[in-house]
């Protein structure tokens, strides 16, 4: 409820009595891409790096889904600050199935893990919603717990629709500028 009413105070989103809340046109102005002012400037932190066999109970099944991964594949989970100058303006989860991944890549995570050099060679479906920032992220984007973010998801696909990669990216609220 927070990071709604922040976001209408913001304009991204308005109510309407008695009809509920909408999205601004101001908001989806442009065709529907999310831009990253400056993102050329940003700086990657693996914070995170593991592979996770699928049958553990640490795996979440939402993600196996999302990727459309058979029973016994093993999933890579990076978790990345995303830093402009000393500044984290957020954080970023990635996912993807290990069979995708050759074994050399795994020493370059930030080669990997390119999405301007992935989005060449496939297709991103994102959502975004506003969300309380997980406890977990709160000290590394310096932002008290309960602070209303924005939280984009994305599934990346190779062209012909099979899904290689599902994105999590937490933004800050004040340091990472979305545009629509």
């Amino acid at each position: 409820r927070k990071a709604v009413n922040l976001l209408v105070e913001e304009g991204v989103l308005y109510r309407d009595a008695n009809r509920g809340t909408f999205v601004s046109d101001s908001a989806v102005a442009g065709k529907g891409q999310m831009v990253l002012s400056g993102r050329e400037n940003y700086q990657f932190q693996v914070i995170y790096f593991a592979l996770k066999y699928q049958p553990d109970h640490h795996v979440d099944h939402r993600i196996i889904r999302k990727l459309k991964l058979e029973m016994e594949t093993s999933i890579l989970r990076v978790v990345r600050m995303v830093k402009k100058g000393d500044t984290v303006i957020g954080i970023q989860e990635g996912y993807m199935s290990e069979k995708y991944v050759q074994n050399h890549e795994f020493s370059d995570v930030d080669t990997l893990f390119d999405i301007e050099k992935l989005l060449q060679v496939s297709v991103l479906e994102q959502n975004f919603e506003a969300v309380i920032v997980p406890a977990q992220y709160a000290n590394l984007l310096a932002v008290p717990i309960q602070t209303p973010i924005i939280k984009s998801e994305g599934l990346m696909s190779h062209l012909d629709g099979r899904p290689f990669l599902y994105l999590v990216e937490y933004h800050h609220p004040k340091y990472s500028q979305l545009s629509l």
